[in-house]
């Protein structure tokens, strides 16, 4: 979350900055996003996290109207049911708009770090530790930036979503809406959550273990209208990627020295940002 704030310190060389998750692969020509119209683009989020309730004390509380438009999680949209996957019905449900904030595509002048990093800092410190239904908002960047998203909005910049191919996500495969061929960047997300507690890891075996996490997406689909070979294809090209690319783990008091080194220079100076917003 805070990393992310620091990809807009990177010195510009256009007017145009891409905001990429690092458990995002390339898998083809980036130069599509180059052709997209201005503004800002994202993708509508999996699944509804944050109950309306919750939105309609947000927006005033920010002082920011409720929008009137709705939109469906992408998992219903690619008539995904999240029953099968235990899921409470709240999450498929219409919500306002709401993106997944792994790729993201923004002018620079319209200054979208600044107002993120804003509400980031004020969800965190107003909604910490209330009820479960706000975990969602205090506890992750994603609702900080439905609200700049409005707040730019209602000062003229578009917000418009992305093709599936520059966003690509695994249960896109299994609902048969994407091909391997034409993804662009294929967004996995968790792949590497398994690292943070471990010096010892192998890559390899981390993605097996997210291979098989992809198991309770699959089962959202229908298996008469399943699609599993581009999904079986996916698999193919990130093993033999992780086969070509093994990182070597860090030993321990290498480890030690990153986490030193990171909050140093990464979480210190961002948090001494955000108090100033």
């Amino acid at each position: 979350m805070l990393n992310k704030l620091r990809g807009f310190e990177v010195p510009a060389s256009n007017s145009r900055i891409l905001l990429i998750d690092v458990d995002t692969v390339v898998f083809g020509d980036l130069s599509p996003f180059a052709d997209l119209g201005p503004g800002i683009w994202a993708l509508t989020d999996f699944i509804n996290r944050v109950p309306l309730t919750v939105w309609q004390e947000l927006y005033p509380a920010q002082g920011l109207g409720l929008p009137e438009e709705r939109v469906w999680p992408l998992v219903v949209e690619l008539g995904g049911d999240l029953e099968k996957a235990g899921y409470a019905m709240g999450f498929n449900q219409e919500m306002p708009p709401y993106f997944n904030s792994g790729v993201i595509l923004s002018p620079r002048g319209v200054d979208l770090s600044s107002h993120w990093a804003r509400y980031i800092h004020r969800l965190f410190l107003d909604y910490r530790g209330k009820a479960v239904e706000w975990n969602s908002v205090a506890g992750s960047d994603q609702a900080a930036l439905a609200l700049a998203f409005e707040f730019l909005r209602a000062s003229g910049t578009a917000v418009s979503r992305l093709p599936f191919e520059l966003h690509a996500r695994s249960s896109m495969f299994f609902a048969g809406r994407l091909s391997l061929s034409e993804a662009k960047l294929f967004h996995a997300i968790g792949l590497f959550r398994a690292r943070r507690d471990k010096t010892d890891f192998d890559p390899r075996d981390e993605l097996e273990i997210w291979i098989k996490a992809q198991e309770n997406w699959k089962g959202l689909f229908d298996p008469e209208k399943r699609d599993e070979q581009q999904f079986m294809l996916l698999v193919k090209s990130l093993r033999e990627i992780f086969a070509e690319y093994v990182l070597p783990a860090f030993p321990e008091s290498l480890s030690r020295k990153l986490k030193r080194v990171v909050r140093r220079n990464v979480v210190r100076p961002l948090l001494a940002r955000l108090g100033k917003a």
